[in-house]
């Protein structure tokens, strides 16, 4: 299993990646280009890390314990300037290169 989380600013994401549900790369195919792969950095801001942390904690407290509902098949978005959470269902697509029927990383599940 996989606990991502990423943070530019205030704002956040965090996601459970585990056999049988999606990836990244069924959330987003392709990788947007803009200035930051460029090699400028993106700003973070020590809280919203911190917080996205604490909740990557949590999940894998959850995923050893084997206890409440993980978010594995969701992306939760953290956004701190207006202390707004949300979430999105990301469904698995068959045809993902990395997570599908014929993925690179089917042997994993």
């Amino acid at each position: 299993m996989l606990i991502h989380a990423g943070v530019e600013g205030f704002i956040g994401q965090i996601m459970l990646i585990a056999p049988g549900s999606s990836c990244l790369r069924c959330f987003m195919p392709v990788m947007p280009r803009d200035n930051y792969s460029e090699g400028n950095p993106r700003p973070v801001l020590g809280v919203t890390a911190g917080m996205l942390g604490q909740l990557q904690a949590v999940e894998a407290i959850k995923c050893v314990l084997n206890i409440g509902e993980g978010l594995a098949g969701r992306m939760l978005f953290v956004d701190l300037l207006r202390m707004a959470f949300q979430q999105k269902a990301i469904l698995r697509d068959p045809a993902c290169p990395a997570c599908g029927r014929k993925g690179k990383i089917n042997e994993l599940e």
